[in-house]
């Protein structure tokens, strides 16, 4: 397994309006400085409330994993988007509540395929990235773990743990 290491955000946080681009583009062209994209890439979106430190933690927790060339490998891009600059809609500002995050969208070829709300519900309410990629992994989104379990005898993070 690779070491991680800290950087500033590699995630990058969109409009409404580049989100519905970035969904559209799926099909065609790379995201940000994404993989290339085919139809079995995947789009994860981290729909965040910037009030909420949970939401804050995770953001960081999803620099460490989308710098994981694992994931890269995986046809995985990441992308960010506050909840007050979604497009009007059923899953606009109005429809959340803040029990509701931190929530993800996720779509492959364009299309929606999971909802993710309340993820602390099973990540614990300060999860660790080394949680928060294996709520992935359950949920089909990452094929493997690339972080190492700081408690299994490598050298750990203080950020992973």
């Amino acid at each position: 397994m690779e070491r991680v290491r800290k950087a500033k955000s590699t995630v990058k946080e969109v409009t409404g309006d580049e989100l519905v681009a970035a969904v559209d583009a799926l099909n065609s062209e790379p995201i940000a400085d994404g993989p290339t994209t085919s139809p079995h890439n995947i789009l994860l979106v981290h729909v965040f409330n910037p009030s909420l430190p949970v939401c804050q933690l995770v953001n960081s927790h999803l620099d460490i994993l989308s710098a994981q060339s694992a994931h890269q490998r995986d046809g995985l891009a990441f992308l960010k988007v506050r909840v007050d600059q979604l497009p009007a809609g059923p899953e606009s500002s109005g429809g959340f509540d803040n029990i509701m995050f931190p929530a993800f969208n996720v779509y492959r070829a364009g299309k929606p395929v999971q909802a993710l709300v309340a993820i602390t519900r099973e990540t614990g309410p300060r999860p660790s990235a080394l949680k928060v990629e294996k709520y992935f992994v359950t949920k089909g989104i990452f094929q493997r773990q690339s972080l190492s379990n700081p408690h299994s005898g490598s050298k750990g993070r203080a950020d992973l743990e």
